[in-house]
């Protein structure tokens, strides 16, 4: 694990080519919302890229927060996001979110890391074969 950033609200690392972030805080409003899509720009010098994040700590998230982060903005330094909720309320809360505010990139849900990283890489190599198709 290669940490890049780390405040009081969140930790960020890299893992496999992946930018991995966990929360520090119960609570996401839109301050902590703000404050991690500006470190995850910083970390990855504004290049999209895959993005994995542990929301173990983290049990509720605002309106506010849900809305900014999935608005266009976060979608220029995320090419897909996936999400470890590590039970199943909040992966039904997390389900209403994508119902609700739908995020401008590839987003999905999961209870386990592996599947989290795997899911990634897929998106990661289908995106390569399209950059490759369209240098052609």
């Amino acid at each position: 694990m290669n940490i890049l950033l780390e405040t009081e609200t969140h930790l960020f690392w890299e893992e496999e080519g992946i930018i991995c972030f966990r929360y520090k805080v119960p609570v996401v409003d839109l301050e902590v919302a703000r404050k991690g899509t500006a470190m995850r720009a910083k970390a990855t010098k504004n290049e999209q890229r895959l993005v994995y994040a542990d929301c173990s700590v983290a049990v509720r998230t605002t309106s506010e927060a849900r809305i900014y982060y999935a608005s266009v903005l976060t979608s220029k330094t995320t090419m897909a996001l996936a999400v470890h909720v590590p039970n199943w309320i909040l992966k039904i809360l997390a389900t209403a979110f994508l119902n609700f505010n739908r995020p401008k990139m590839p987003y999905r849900f999961f209870s386990n890391k592996q599947k989290a990283f795997n899911w990634l890489h897929e998106i990661g190599k289908r995106n390569d074969q399209l950059s490759m198709i369209n240098k052609q």
